[in-house]
């Protein structure tokens, strides 16, 4: 095995160990999973649809008073 096949693999393994290392840090509750940033995110979206929807209907009425 010649030094540059040496250095691709230390480098591959590497980068292995540490995918690896990620994934083990995430399943023990580093990160929740996928589906909850959907819900929370649809969530999120409509309290912001909420949100501009009153402020359109305060505008609105402001119109129509003047």
């Amino acid at each position: 095995m010649t030094p540059a096949e040496r250095k691709a693999l230390l480098f591959l393994s590497s980068l292995a160990l540490l995918g690896a290392g990620v994934r083990a840090v995430r399943a023990v509750g580093g990160a929740p999973p996928r589906s909850a940033f959907a819900e929370s995110g649809a969530a999120g979206l409509r309290t912001q649809i909420a949100a501009v929807d009153s402020a359109r209907a305060v505008a609105g009425r402001g119109r129509a008073t003047r």
